[in-house]
């Protein structure tokens, strides 16, 4: 998930040329922001950034996705291509009879189920490696919202 310098220093250029106060990545070396840190006169740069002159029916949703955090450190950072829009999957987990899933778009997708009161996400793809490269391959959260 790490840059070289060059591409960071271009990265900085970039946001410093298009946006008023971008906070920090959450990541050195990555360009994942968490969503409120961002101000909103920068989110509707971004959505005009990304739209440009593209009717708005026609355009696709924003990239991004939802880290997962456990004990304050984040456990399961959003993969290549994930989407804003992939809360609605991850809502399924409030639900006491949820199924297993998958991540729609993004790549690699985790695989998100439940084992009694728990929720376990299992991060491994025979075809790609989750980034960054020291992602768990199981990651089990105390399923609070969860109810046998």
């Amino acid at each position: 998930m790490s840059n070289t310098n060059e591409w960071d220093s271009y990265q900085k250029r970039e946001i410093d040329k298009n946006y008023l106060s971008f906070p920090e990545p959450i990541l050195k070396g990555n360009y994942q922001y968490k969503l409120f840190d961002i101000s909103i006169e920068d989110i509707e740069r971004v959505i005009n950034l990304h739209i440009g002159d593209t009717d708005i029916n026609d355009s696709i949703s924003l990239f991004g996705g939802y880290a997962i955090s456990k004990n304050g450190n984040i456990e399961l950072y959003p993969q290549c291509c994930g989407l804003l829009e992939e809360i609605q999957l991850w809502k399924k987990i409030l639900n006491e009879d949820f199924s297993e899933f998958y991540l729609t778009e993004g790549h690699p997708s985790p695989l998100i189920t439940k084992s009694g009161n728990e929720i376990v996400i299992y991060c491994k793809d025979e075809f790609e490696t989750f980034d960054p490269f020291t992602t768990k391959e199981e990651i089990r959260l105390d399923g609070i919202f969860c109810k046998d």
